[in-house]
């Protein structure tokens, strides 16, 4: 209320407003002050970090470097414990900066992963070089194992004939010791070839040993620099917690829980890519460098990422997952773009094949490559391993895909459609089979001898696809067995075939069957002729003659 003209403001009043100015002004000044030491102090402390930063790293370098089994095929995560030791004692003045300055902490970080990411490029390095030596040799039986390489022998067509015979034992000999490394249970660190390791195993090493390092360094900053929602602690907390010699962080081995605040846990995924995204190419370099001479390897490493995403999954380690996840999508791709080409090579065996006997080269090749790709895939899965579920639908996917083209493509190689004989034993024009059609016995016997080789050498290891695939084989086999039977035994026994059918024929349309002695052709005299004929001598001619056809059919 303004005075009224001619009157004085009550000098308490003013005194009173005179005051609260005067408040305020300090308080912006102490603010200003407060700002400007801050300011100070942060940017003191940014170097003092830096250099701390780099000379605790060094004593890890120098420890890294004294190391006398150096490359080492092992990573020791306690080597690191040596830098962090040193630095646990800053972790409240990182919480204070990133209370105080948020663009100050955010530059700290930065500061880290500059001077910790040469040290850990050479070390994953070193360890991925010192893997890759423990790798086995390419043997040449195995690409046997692969439809698409029986198709480049081919082309040579000079050499393949010379060395058929030497193929055919080899690979006899490869099955053996597929099935027979099947009934073995493979553990961890174990190799399927001995002492020398297959490329999935080198990958599936060095996953294992450099996940438990990256896990273990993401958990340091998480702790170290406070970068988490889920701590309910403050800078005075942090500094009353315990003395700076004695302050540590959580279990760094342990997995820690999601980040809640997506917007936090996205800075710390871009931190680890900015440290560890020459790892991400060192690893897809790893993974070309294992399916280059043999993309069945493939199996194992889609194996060793499916553990690894699910055992990552629900933690905070965003950046392993993500790695894991885009090397598992690709290799998925690739795998699939191989089926088409294994199922390509089996469909062109219709066009460029002139076998039309024997075991056709893509019924010998699968059992190999089926015992390959479970062998595989049961050394990185290993019973203990989770998350597989989705490798194993896959792979009999893959199994479904190539059995399918396997069959068919053999019934086309075997002339399907004989122009003769039928499963039901008709032919064109009404006439009867003819036993001696060569085309049709030379159909049945293909199809017998591929199903019986598929039904002996596949091992299905209790796998469902396998296992249904085996019994249609079986079913293949008996219907032909049966129709190649029918027409073998026209020859020797023809006549006594023809003369009991036709008197089963009469028999089920006759309502008098004592009446078929009075016919002719079934008399008592016609019967005694025609089994006249086939005495024990003739029976035993027909028999010996059969024994040798059937030999000459299914033998060696």
């Amino acid at each position: 209320m303004s005075p009224e003209p001619g009157q004085t403001r009550p000098k308490s009043s003013v005194l009173s407003g005179n005051g609260e100015i005067s408040d305020m002004r300090a308080l912006q000044n102490k603010k200003a002050i407060y700002l400007s030491e801050t300011a100070v102090f942060l940017e003191r402390l940014k170097q003092h970090l830096d250099m701390r930063i780099s000379a605790a790293l060094s004593s890890t370098k120098d420890a890294l470097v004294r190391n006398p089994t150096k490359p080492s095929t092992r990573l020791d995560p306690g080597v690191h414990d040596l830098a962090r030791s040193s630095l646990w004692q800053y972790s409240p003045l990182l919480l204070f900066t990133k209370e105080i300055d948020f663009s100050t902490w955010q530059t700290l970080m930065r500061t880290y992963y500059l001077r910790t990411r040469s040290l850990y490029s050479d070390e994953l390095r070193d360890n991925i070089t010192a893997w890759k030596k423990a790798a086995r040799q390419p043997a040449a039986e195995d690409a046997e194992v692969l439809f698409t390489s029986q198709d480049k022998d081919s082309e040579g067509s000079g050499m393949s004939s010379a060395a058929r015979k030497l193929t055919v034992k080899r690979s006899q000999t490869l099955a053996k010791s597929l099935r027979s490394a099947s009934g073995d249970k493979i553990g961890k660190g174990r190799s399927l070839s001995g002492n020398a390791l297959h490329p999935f195993e080198i990958f599936a090493s060095v996953v294992d040993e450099t996940v438990v390092l990256i896990s273990m360094e993401q958990n340091f900053i998480v702790d170290f620099f406070h970068a988490t929602s889920l701590e309910n602690m403050d800078f005075a907390d942090a500094v009353a917690s315990a003395p700076p010699s004695e302050r540590r962080g959580t279990n760094l081995y342990t997995r820690k829980l999601m980040e809640p605040d997506r917007g936090m846990a996205r800075r710390v995924g871009e931190l680890m890519e900015e440290m560890f995204g020459f790892w991400a190419s060192d690893l897809q370099n790893l993974v070309e460098w294992a399916i280059k001479s043999d993309p069945l390897q493939g199996i194992g490493i889609i194996t060793t990422l499916s553990h690894h995403i699910s055992v990552l999954t629900e933690t905070s380690q965003e950046f392993l997952s993500r790695t894991f996840s885009t090397l598992q999508q690709r290799l998925a791709g690739l795998f699939a773009r191989f089926v088409d080409d294994q199922i390509r090579a089996i469909e062109d065996t219709k066009v460029k094949s002139k076998k039309r006997k024997g075991i056709i080269m893509f019924m010998r090749v699968f059992p190999n490559f089926s015992a390959a790709i479970e062998n595989t895939y049961a050394s990185a899965a290993n019973e203990d391993l989770e998350g597989t579920g989705e490798v194993r639908v896959m792979i009999d996917e893959a199994y479904a895909r190539i059995n399918k083209a396997m069959f068919e493509s053999l019934k086309v190689i075997a002339k399907e459609t004989p122009t003769i004989m039928t499963s039901q034993g008709g032919t064109q024009q009404g006439q009867g089979p003819d036993p001696e059609d060569k085309e049709a016995l030379n159909y049945h016997i293909l199809l017998v001898e591929n199903m019986n080789h598929y039904i002996d050498e596949v091992d299905d290891r209790n796998d469902a696809v396998l296992g249904e695939w085996k019994g249609k084989a079986l079913m293949e086999r008996a219907e032909h067995l049966e129709l190649y039977v029918v027409a073998v035994i026209r020859r020797p026994l023809g006549k006594l075939l023809d003369f009991l059918e036709s008197t089963e024929s009469l028999l089920a349309t006759t309502s008098d069957p004592p009446s078929l002695a009075t016919r002719p052709s079934h008399s008592r005299a016609a019967a005694k002729k025609g089994l006249g004929a086939m005495d024990a001598k003739e029976l035993r001619r027909g028999v010996d003659t059969l024994r040798k056809r059937v030999e000459k059919h299914f033998g060696d």
